[in-house]
């Protein structure tokens, strides 16, 4: 996915994942608990065991590019 920041004029090319998080929170803040509770039904069993590091690692990209603040 392509996403736009209007504040930055930067434009990013999002993995799916990053986009599908950057839905989740367009629609209400949300706790790293929370997250992963949203997303886990979505990711492969196999991938569920480290589900919170990657979800901290994908919000510290987004953080880096000015997509999304943590609170």
């Amino acid at each position: 996915m392509v996403y736009f920041e209007p504040r930055s004029g930067d434009t990013h090319l999002l993995t799916d994942f990053s986009a599908y998080m950057v839905n989740l929170l367009s629609q209400r803040a949300m706790s790293l608990e929370e997250l992963e509770v949203a997303v886990a039904p979505s990711v492969e069993e196999n991938r569920a065991g480290d589900l919170k590091q990657f979800i901290s690692q994908v919000l510290q990209d987004l953080e880096t590019l000015d997509i999304v603040k943590r609170g």
